[in-house]
């Protein structure tokens, strides 16, 4: 799906590891910095509803996690895919670019990575580098934990990655060919997984997507995601947060977002009915309108003449 205005760049991470960089920064300078944390295996793509919208008041920053799409190898190796390394890449990015001080927005992934970026800004001193928090559909720690609301699953999760790990070819073949299946999404429809309002072309090409990623990395990544833990941070987080729930997501569960929400000291939660994981793509004016408030309440200049 193309981007408008889209221009990519290499940032270097703090081990060496090249990060793909995308910027769209319409007219130039003078406006605020909206850096993107992608859910796992997202791109730039995922968010093109949000960003026409948001393109006239933000310069937008986005860039792809390590080891997948545009961005290489980890220069440590496996060990490297861990959240502390992607939560510095956020901090990377954000120095790469320019960007003193920035608003930050994570989806899925993206909400574990950037709750640990924020602590570590403030073990620096530096937490009043992020402006705000737009945290959708995501957990501080421990991602499986509550896993379509089942506790019972998060001790099998990890050694059933680890298990497909060992057989890495035989996944990438099998992903290659479901995401070329016209069954794709109406199956994930059927589970309660998708929305069948959801972006037919922005699937379509987030499936794509999917299809080229190296599964071993994708799966030291996932494994990484359910060890992590920054729910001890989380209600040391000044910065003003909005926290986006669907209310129909089987990933991350309503209990686990009104959690995260109140244990934020300015923290306030907005509820999607409908929507499941993918609810910014599933409905997105709806999500945008609780975004584009959030951002008007917190001061982001420009706002007012977009309505």
């Amino acid at each position: 799906m193309f981007i408008p205005g889209l221009v990519t760049c290499r940032v270097a991470a703090r081990d060496g590891t090249p990060l793909s960089v995308q910027v769209i920064d319409d007219h130039g300078g003078g406006k605020p910095t909206l850096l993107l944390v992608n859910g796992i295996g997202g791109t730039v793509v995922t968010y093109a509803h949000l960003i026409r919208r948001c393109r006239a008041f933000f310069r937008v920053v986005c860039f792809d996690t390590r080891g997948l799409h545009g961005s290489g190898r980890p220069v440590g190796g496996p060990t490297s895919l861990e959240v502390p390394f992607h939560a510095e890449d956020v901090i990377a990015v954000a120095d790469g670019v320019g960007a003193d001080r920035f608003h930050a927005l994570g989806w899925s992934m993206g909400v574990q990575v950037l709750i640990e970026a924020v602590r570590r800004l403030s073990l620096s001193g530096a937490q009043d580098r992020v402006l705000s928090l737009t945290l959708h559909n995501g957990t501080a720690g421990r991602a499986f934990a509550e896993v379509f609301g089942q506790r019972a699953l998060a001790p099998v999760v990890d050694p059933v990655l680890a298990g497909l790990a060992r057989i890495d070819g035989l996944v990438e073949r099998a992903v290659a060919a479901l995401v070329m299946s016209p069954m794709l999404r109406p199956t994930l429809v059927s589970a309660g997984l998708l929305h069948e309002a959801a972006d037919r072309d922005m699937f379509a090409a987030a499936a794509r997507g999917f299809g080229e990623l190296d599964a071993a990395t994708f799966l030291h990544i996932l494994r990484g995601l359910g060890r992590h833990d920054a729910w001890d941070a989380v209600p040391s987080i000044m910065v003003p947060a909005i926290v986006v729930a669907g209310r129909r997501d089987l990933l991350t569960p309503l209990s686990t977002m009104t959690r995260l929400a109140a244990a934020l000291p300015s923290g306030r939660l907005t509820v999607i009915d409908a929507g499941t994981h993918y609810a910014a793509i599933e409905l997105p004016d709806e999500f945008q309108r609780a975004v584009i408030g959030f951002w008007r309440d917190v001061g982001v200049d420009g706002i007012d003449d977009i309505g």
